[in-house]
């Protein structure tokens, strides 16, 4: 997970406050994510580089922008949704990860489901590697913030669960988990940091 996800690490939000709940036409979600699956190149690259398979693609809507070349992701909340996170890498990992527009990027969890299960939850850093641990069998979850990133409402989700935290293995990362293993201390029922060992590139 090394360089990944580096969109913002301490700002909770695009505006830095909470702003009303704006919804995404389901349309535009379906139209993106018809655009990924008639792309067999598209659907290569998360199987054979991001170890993301069809039926995560399809459970949780990932799309294509054609216009900026971006992986779609959509954000829920009660079945509305609420924002898209559009990420660049096709083109570079610590690439800048955008909302959908102005005003949606409210700081939330990501996915929700992932919630009303008994396993412990595993933290990642980012969609992207929180994807990859749910079709690994994981109960991932992530914060739509990047590495430090945590509101203290969402402590209610992991009150008396067991939470670990895989976050980035940089500087950022390892500062991030920390910061968020602080603060779920006597809220989660354990909180542990794992900590990922440094490989070299093949």
């Amino acid at each position: 997970t090394n360089g990944q996800e580096k969109t913002s690490r301490t700002n909770q939000n695009e505006s830095g406050k909470e702003v009303d709940e704006k919804e995404v036409p389901g349309e535009v979600i379906e139209g993106w994510h018809r655009g990924l699956l008639g792309r067999p190149d598209l659907l290569e690259w998360f199987r054979d580089k991001r170890g993301i398979p069809l039926k995560i693609i399809e459970d949780y809507k990932l799309g294509y922008e054609d216009a900026t070349s971006r992986i779609t992701i959509p954000i829920t909340i009660g079945g509305q949704y609420v924002n898209v996170r559009k990420h660049d890498y096709l083109h570079k990992d610590n690439a800048k990860t955008v909302s959908y527009e102005l005003g949606y990027g409210v700081l939330r969890l990501f996915p929700l489901d992932r919630l009303d299960r008994e396993k412990p939850i595993i933290l990642f850093e980012g969609e992207m590697d929180c994807l990859l641990g749910i079709s690994l069998g994981l109960n991932g979850l992530t914060v739509t913030g990047g590495a430090g990133s945590w509101k203290t409402s969402f402590n209610k989700y992991v009150k008396g669960k067991d939470v670990f935290i895989c976050y980035d293995i940089d500087q950022p990362g390892k500062d991030g988990a920390d910061t968020v293993r602080q603060g779920l201390r006597g809220i989660a029922k354990r909180v542990e940091v794992i900590h990922l060992p440094i490989t070299e590139p093949n």
